[in-house]
C-alpha cells in the first residue's frame, strides 16, 4: 500500500501542546482524522482502503453522535418511596429491571441481558462507563471524530476526580483511582471494539494503551502503609467489640428474639475466626458447606481438622467458580474453632441447612449480601468515622487476610507454607504484597505454626 503525505497539526488542550498528523480518507469512504503518529495514519488509510475494496464504507457511522450511541439510559423507578426512603426499581414480568431511552450500544446490551447472555453486573458496569465516557466528550460529537488518546487521558483524570470526591487524602485517593481507571479503560476499549465491528469502521481507541504512571506504585505503597495499622491483630479488639455491640443493638431494636440474636452473633464470630485462622478470601467463605470440614486421625491418635477450599463465589458474575488461580487447597483449623463451628451448627434450623451451607442467609441460600460485610462497615464508621475522610483506617474483610499473613510470619511461619495457605500462584506475590514489612532469613524460618490458635478472645453475650 502506498504511503501518503499527512499534514502536521498542533493543538492546545488545557495549556498543553499536542502534535498530531491528519489522515484524509474521504476518497476511500472514510473521514478526516487526527493521530499521534504517521504510522497510525497509515494504518487508518490502509483499513479504509480494505473496506472500500469490500464495498463497505468506513464513514457509515459519521452521522451518529456520541450521545446517540453511548447514552446509558434510565432505570425506571416507582414514584412512591419504600419504607427506608429509597425509590424502588420497576421490574418487568420476569423480575428484570427496565431500561429506557438508552443509546444504540446500551439498547443492544440490554437485549442481551434480557435473554440471559449478559449478567446484570456486566451491564451495570458498562452503564456507568458509558456515562463516564460521555462526561469526557462533547455529546454531539460524531463517533467517527472521537480522538482516542485524548479520551484516554480524560478518563484517567476523571477517575482521580471521582476518587478525590470520596477520599480526602490525595495519595490514598490516587491509589484507589488508578484501579478504577484500569477497569474503565478496559471496558471503554471493549465498547469501542463493538462499535467498530458494528459500523465496519475504525476504532478510535484501537492504538491507545493503559496510562502507567511512575508515581502509581509509590501511591499504592503509601496507601498500604496507612492500612498497616489494621494488620496487627491486637488493634482489632475495639473494632470487634463495637461491631458485636452495634449488631446486637440493631437486632434488639428490630424485635428479634434473644435466640436469634445469639445465632446471628455466633455466625459473625465463626466467620471472623475462620478468616483470621485460615486466611481464606471473602468469595471462598460464602459458599462453604459442612462437607468441606474434614477429620483425619494421625498415628498418635490425634484428630486434625481441615477445611477443603474448592469453590468461590463471584459477585460480579453471580456464579460459583473454582478458587482464584484455579487451585483447591486445604486449611488446617484449630480444635477450638471446630468446636465453635459445631456449637453454631446446632443453632441452625432445618430450612437454613437445606443446602448444607455453613453461613447461609435466613432462607438457607447463599448469603450474597454477606452479613459480616455490613456489620464490619457499621463498626468501622462508628469507630473511625465516614469512609470519605477516614477510609484509610477502615478494616475490610480482605484486610483480615493480611492480618492472618502478618501473624503467621511474626510467629515464625515459613513463607512457602504461607503462600500455599493463601492460595497464591507463587511466593513472590506473598512476599511483595503480604509480608513486605518482615524480612526473615532462611535460618529464622521454622516449621508451620501447629500451635497457632484461632482468634477466640471475642465474647458473644
Amino acid at each position: 500500500m502506498a504511503r501518503h503525505n499527512f499534514k502536521k497539526e498542533f493543538i492546545n488542550v488545557g495549556g498543553k501542546k499536542y502534535t498530531y498528523y491528519r489522515a484524509d480518507a474521504r476518497n476511500l469512504g472514510g473521514a478526516r482524522k487526527r493521530f499521534k503518529t504517521i504510522e497510525e495514519c497509515q494504518i487508518y488509510i490502509n483499513e479504509c482502503a480494505e473496506l472500500n475494496v469490500q464495498g463497505l464504507s468506513a464513514s457509515k457511522s459519521k452521522d451518529i453522535t456520541a450521545k446517540d450511541y453511548l447514552y446509558e439510559g434510565v432505570w425506571l423507578k416507582h414514584k412512591t418511596k419504600s419504607t427506608n426512603g429509597v425509590y424502588k426499581f420497576k421490574l418487568d414480568d420476569r423480575g428484570l429491571r427496565v431500561l429506557t431511552n438508552a443509546g444504540k450500544y446500551m439498547e443492544k446490551r440490554y437485549e442481551l441481558y434480557k435473554i440471559g447472555d449478559l449478567s446484570f453486573a456486566a451491564l451495570e458496569r458498562e452503564f456507568y462507563v458509558c456515562r463516564r465516557i460521555l462526561k469526557c466528550l462533547n455529546p454531539q460529537e460524531p463517533m467517527s471524530k472521537i480522538n482516542g488518546d485524548l479520551l484516554n487521558e480524560k478518563l484517567d483524570s476523571e477517575a482521580l476526580k471521582t476518587s478525590l470526591a470520596k477520599i480526602e487524602d490525595f495519595e490514598f485517593a490516587k491509589a484507589k483511582a488508578h484501579g478504577g481507571y484500569k477497569t474503565t479503560y478496559k471496558t471503554a476499549k471493549s465498547i469501542f471494539n463493538i462499535y467498530s465491528r458494528h459500523y465496519k469502521t475504525y476504532n478510535p481507541m484501537q492504538h491507545t494503551s493503559l496510562i502507567k504512571k511512575s508515581t502509581t506504585k509509590a501511591a499504592i505503597s503509601d496507601a498500604l502503609e496507612f492500612k498497616a495499622v489494621s494488620y496487627e491483630k491486637h488493634n482489632l479488639d475495639d473494632l470487634f467489640f463495637i461491631m458485636f455491640q452495634s449488631y446486637k443493638d440493631g437486632l434488639t431494636q428490630g424485635g428479634y428474639h434473644k435466640d436469634l440474636q445469639l445465632k446471628y452473633s455466633l455466625s459473625l464470630k465463626c466467620q471472623l475466626m475462620l478468616l483470621l485462622g485460615t486466611g481464606i478470601r471473602r468469595g471462598e467463605l460464602t459458599p462453604l458447606t459442612w462437607d468441606c470440614i474434614e477429620e483425619e486421625a494421625t498415628a498418635n491418635n490425634q484428630v486434625i481438622y481441615s477445611l477443603n477450599v474448592n469453590k468461590s463465589y463471584s459477585r460480579s458474575s453471580n456464579l460459583l467458580k473454582r478458587p482464584k488461580n484455579n487451585k483447591s487447597r486445604k486449611a488446617i483449623i484449630h480444635p477450638e474453632l471446630y468446636n465453635e463451628l459445631m456449637h453454631y451448627k446446632e443453632s441452625l434450623t432445618f430450612i437454613e441447612l437445606k443446602h448444607n451451607l455453613i453461613f447461609p442467609n435466613s432462607k438457607g441460600e447463599l448469603d450474597k449480601k454477606c452479613r459480616l460485610y455490613y456489620a464490619l462497615n457499621t463498626a468501622n464508621k462508628r469507630l473511625h468515622g465516614p469512609y470519605k475522610t477516614h477510609g484509610h483506617k477502615w478494616t475490610t474483610i480482605h484486610d483480615l487476610r493480611h492480618v492472618y499473613a502478618t501473624e503467621f510470619i511474626k510467629q515464625g511461619g515459613q513463607l512457602e507454607r504461607l503462600s500455599k495457605h493463601l492460595g497464591h500462584s507463587s511466593t513472590r506475590i506473598t512476599e511483595d504484597v503480604y509480608v513486605a514489612d518482615y524480612e526473615l532469613s532462611a535460618a529464622e524460618q521454622i516449621e508451620d505454626l501447629k500451635f497457632k490458635k484461632p482468634m477466640h478472645t471475642i465474647e458473644v453475650n
